[in-house]
């Protein structure tokens, strides 16, 4: 199969599935710019953030990958080392790498595996590692080859890219915003493994017939491993982009109201609640660790007995601060004139003197409750 077989045969499987959302994405972004409105932009939130530096630590991650001087590298094919072609007699090749080099214990095992033409092929096609390591793998089934290429090379980093996706994207961890773009970007993840796995298994440039032996042969493992730690370096640094323009309501991300779903409301409000009962939580905890301080020991025990004696002393006996009588208040005695006439006329009530009473003491005592707020202990 060429390689014009290949993208043909992608084409006609992805078209369909990629097109309607090429379509749905222009007419989405057609609509934001046009509802766009001159909003300031807004500061990022402390979980935006977060995802943000996670995402950044992951492109990270993935070009220093990329990087030829990585020390887990993918080097460089002997062909293209020695610059020989894919005839050259195993002999004379790996003669060129020990004038370019010291054979390694790679090298010795490659010499024995280089006298058969498929073992080459699997070479410059899944690499050295594949070739050499692979315990259920043989010239004779090279669809195994494939088996254990695909394993550890494609579906590994694939999968860790998506968990990283997948908590970038988490609204516990990185909030609502974010978690706004998890279908999207999971999938798309999802649709850059099918398409690799795809490429992997249909495109094969050495088949018998479409490779040239008279050229010098490049290594598919060396430029699939390149593209791919690149390709999710850039998938990152797009998602980055994404999280931080929709966070900020910058481009085509603002709105032209502000208002926040539903689900978001509740999710705010469940936590200003909770850190409120946190807080509140924390303050009686103070506060019974003062009180057990107080109760155990006997200087403060008295001092405290004192004062709730003397305030005790002041509401039953009904004297302020002054020495007056707290009923000589003109708002104790309105209190009290309000609530003999609300008896005088009501008829059908069955409340007596005492009750009357009763209630003018009740508001006698809010109002001391007024007067004493904020009592402090004397020191």
């Amino acid at each position: 199969m060429t390689l014009f077989d290949t993208i043909k045969s992608l084409t006609i499987f992805f078209a369909p599935i990629l097109i309607p959302r090429a379509i749905s994405l222009i007419r989405a972004v057609r609509q934001s710019v046009a509802q766009r409105r001159h909003i300031s932009p807004k500061p990022l939130t402390p979980q935006s953030s977060r995802a943000l530096n996670i995402l950044f630590f992951s492109a990270a991650l993935f070009f220093t990958l990329s990087l030829p001087i990585h020390p887990h590298a993918p080097a460089s094919s002997i062909f293209s080392l020695t610059s020989s072609r894919f005839s050259t007699p195993t002999e004379l090749l790996f003669t060129r790498v020990s004038r370019i080099r010291p054979l390694t214990h790679l090298d010795t095992s490659l010499r024995a595996q280089f006298t058969s033409p498929a073992a080459r092929r699997t070479y410059l096609r899944f690499g050295p590692e594949t070739l050499l390591s692979c315990p259920f793998c043989g010239p004779e089934n090279p669809k195994s080859y494939l088996i254990y290429y695909i394993s550890s090379n494609v579906l590994l980093p694939h999968l860790f890219h998506l968990l990283i996706l997948g908590i970038v994207t988490s609204a516990p961890i990185a909030g609502p915003i974010a978690a706004r773009w998890r279908t999207k970007f999971f999938w798309t993840g999802f649709f850059f493994l099918l398409a690799e796995l795809s490429f992997v298994a249909a495109y094969d440039p050495y088949e018998m017939g479409v490779l040239n032996t008279a050229l010098i042969p490049g290594s598919l493992y060396t430029r699939l491993y390149m593209a791919r730690t690149l390709g999710l370096t850039t998938f990152d640094a797009l998602c980055a982009g994404i999280i931080y323009l929709s966070a900020t309501d910058r481009f085509f991300f603002g709105t032209k109201t502000s208002c926040a779903s539903v689900e978001e409301q509740i999710d705010e409000f469940v936590e200003t609640v909770g850190s409120s009962i946190a807080s509140a939580m924390g303050k009686l905890h103070a506060l019974g660790l003062a009180k057990n301080a107080i109760m155990r020991d006997a200087v403060l025990t008295e001092r405290e007995r004192a004062v709730w004696t003397e305030i005790i002393g002041r509401s039953g006996g009904m004297v302020g601060d002054d020495g007056k009588s707290v009923l000589d208040d003109e708002k104790v005695a309105q209190a009290v004139a309000q609530a003999l006439a609300k008896r005088a006329q009501s008829e059908k009530s069955e409340i007596n003197e005492a009750d009357v009473m009763k209630k003018g003491m009740e508001e006698a005592a809010k109002f001391v409750d007024g007067v004493t707020a904020g009592l402090e202990l004397e020191g």
